[in-house]
């Protein structure tokens, strides 16, 4: 049979059916026919019946003698299907369109497969699902895609991930800890937004970015490190992260926007790295447990208004060696009384780590000390047992 007569044949059988978009369902699961219909590939779609229970998808479907591959899952497919309470894709499927599983709320369970190239927006958006495993075949994770999930308590992100979407993670209230790969390198704004069960992140060494209220209002998260590949950190990326007490800002960040760690009422300690030139208005407004400040930056960084709002002027301030007299005459830094000069004003962890591996830091008595194989370490470089 020619192509131009299988494709008067198949439009003959969808019009007889009253479905112009090649719609058609085969045991309870409804399918559109997507591309040139002689490629044979179909999209699992929506239907007027909702979905319950656990669906498994074919990796082919035969409709009126034909066999189709099942290659994707269309947008709005199984949305709000609430009596959805688990789902397995087959290999054959290369996409998950947007809103595929939009607010299934009891949908728990989802292994997605390896052949998955894309996930669409919000296509988990307000869903149950309690983990995933993202495959290494996909690249990057689209906006909203599991925004809303309250029940979701881990998620594996593989090397292959470059970019993380905005709002991707926002309000994941049951989120417990993420690493985001050296593969990633950016973390778009509000990613982490509203996950205040968050304790325990892990920035990849290639992230240049990191958006605006990226982990805003993660009132669990302890501590954070922003590797030296982090170049900008936009406004209010950690407010109100009210748990957090550690704070350790790589050398290649110039300028900390405004109201970055705004409402940060327990942080103790906070480095700030040698290429600082600026600092926004409100950063650390309202740190008022701040009792140590760090800052490598050889020249003075600029500071906005209220920048040390409701911060002790009895808060030790530790600058490189020599800089101490330019500390004390920059705007915002001479309101501080105790500005004290160090003996490593270089990255103290790669002095440390020349002869040493580094295990973890640890706070102890308000103190942030670096654990090393061999010894422990001030942050000044001072060994202390």
């Amino acid at each position: 049979m020619s192509k131009r007569i299988f494709s008067s044949f198949l439009v003959a059988i969808l019009v007889t059916m009253g479905c112009l978009a090649a719609d058609f369902t085969v045991d309870g699961i409804s399918y559109n026919v997507i591309g040139d219909i002689s490629d044979r590939q179909v999209e699992v779609t929506s239907q007027t019946t909702e979905y319950s229970g656990v669906i498994t998808i074919p990796s082919s479907v035969t409709f009126s003698n034909m066999t189709f591959s099942v290659t994707s899952i269309g947008s709005w497919a199984f949305a709000k299907n609430n009596g959805l309470t688990a789902i397995e894709i087959p290999s054959s499927v290369t996409e998950i369109k947007n809103n595929a599983f939009y607010s299934c709320r009891n949908l728990l369970s989802i292994t997605i497969p390896n052949s998955v190239k894309s996930i669409g927006a919000c296509a988990f958006l307000y869903s149950g699902i309690n983990s995933i495993t993202l495959p290494n075949s996909m690249t990057s994770i689209s906006y909203s895609t599991f925004s809303g999930c309250k029940n979701l308590t881990s998620v594996t992100i593989p090397n292959s991930i470059k970019s993380i979407g905005y709002c991707a993670f926002e309000d994941c209230w049951s989120l417990i800890s993420v690493i985001i790969p050296d593969s990633v390198t950016s973390i778009s704004y509000s990613t982490f937004s509203g996950c205040t069960n968050l304790t325990s992140v892990i920035i990849g060494k290639s992230v240049k970015s990191i958006g605006r209220d990226a982990f805003y209002g993660c009132k669990s998260l302890t501590s954070i490190e922003i590797p030296n590949s982090v170049k900008s950190i936009d406004y209010s990326a950690f407010m109100s992260c009210s748990g957090l007490t550690s704070v350790i800002i790589g050398d290649s960040v110039t300028s900390i926007s405004y109201s970055t760690f705004c409402n940060c009422t327990n942080l103790i300690s906070v480095i700030i790295g040698k290429s600082v030139k600026s600092i926004g208005y409100n950063t650390f407004y309202d740190c008022s447990s701040l009792s140590s400040i760090t800052c490598y930056a050889e020249t003075p960084p600029t500071l906005g208004t209220d920048v040390f709002y409701n911060v002790s002027k009895f808060t030790p301030v530790y600058v490189p060696k020599g800089k101490k007299s330019a500390y004390e005459n920059a705007k915002g830094w001479k309101d501080f009384f105790s500005i004290n000069e160090i003996d490593t004003p270089t990255d103290v962890q790669n002095h440390i780590s020349g002869q040493n591996k580094i295990l973890q830091k640890v706070l102890k008595n308000g103190q942030l000390l670096i654990e090393t194989n061999n010894a422990i370490y001030t942050l000044m470089g001072q060994k202390v047992k």
